[in-house]
């Protein structure tokens, strides 16, 4: 690979986190948060997503694109009904990570709200910064 390197979308992503400044994982702390079964589901919604890859994925509803502006994110979603919440993932793709030898499926982080409800716009103001310090840097800081 060159110094920046340029993978294909259609190749298998690897599964990345983002570590933000502080060293924190905020990704993985909500996946650790959440009860077994449902972080059990993300890992496995995550795993056949990135070996789809990502873009041709089509399935059920679990892997979503995002609407303006925040059009570059990604959403695995998850609900239970047991509880009435709605657990959401974040995600982006990167195709430019210097040093890495495939492209990277980033988890950002999570959220999770009850059902009919919706997530406020500060909220997704904090997805997007997370999004914004990722790219930031390159060589990117995961994990």
């Amino acid at each position: 690979m060159t110094e920046q390197s340029k993978h294909n979308s259609s190749d298998e992503h690897s599964i990345v986190y983002f570590v933000d400044e502080a060293q924190a994982i905020p990704g993985k702390k909500f996946l650790d948060e959440l009860p077994p079964k449902i972080a059990t589901k993300f890992d496995v919604i995550l795993e056949t997503v990135a070996k789809a890859p990502p873009k041709r994925f089509s399935g059920g509803g679990y892997w979503e694109k995002m609407k303006v502006p925040l059009s570059d994110l990604y959403e695995v979603r998850i609900d239970d009904r047991k509880t009435k919440k709605h657990h959401r993932l974040f995600c982006t793709l990167d195709y430019e990570a210097k040093g890495s030898t495939t492209p990277y499926l980033v988890i950002l982080d999570g959220r999770t709200k009850t059902f009919l409800s919706k997530m406020s716009r500060r909220e997704y103001v904090k997805i997007a910064e997370l999004r914004d310090r990722y790219f930031a840097k390159n060589p990117r800081s995961t994990a």
